[in-house]
């Protein structure tokens, strides 16, 4: 399954969405960590990574997740993170992630 990262940006200008379709694992977290560091950049106050649609992800995810967030909260900025399906949640919860991260059910659309 091919991954892809959909940038959406929110109308009132405080917020970017990454939305993810397929695999994040060690041969796709790149793309991601790429998306992340141009949100970064652009010193967007609230970063949303929606994991609503991936196929899979593993320790790489994980990881690219985990440094948002420490990076957002040094920064001041906010990362949510939407729920994935139930084998990503699931990853979440086994590795505790899912308590240290904002993790929603849903990204309300404005």
């Amino acid at each position: 399954m091919t991954f892809e990262i959909e940038r959406r940006e929110h109308p009132n200008g405080r917020c970017l969405r990454l939305s993810m379709t397929g695999d994040l694992d060690l041969y796709t977290a790149p793309r991601l960590d790429d998306a992340l560091v141009a949100a970064e950049g652009e010193k967007w106050p609230e970063i949303v990574l929606d994991l609503s649609d991936l196929g899979f992800m593993d320790s790489s995810g994980l990881r690219l997740l985990a440094r948002a967030h420490a990076r957002a909260e040094q920064d001041g900025r906010r990362v949510l993170v939407v729920q994935g399906p139930e084998h990503v949640a699931r990853v979440l919860r086994l590795t505790g992630l899912d308590r240290e991260l904002e993790v929603v059910e849903a990204y309300p659309e404005d």
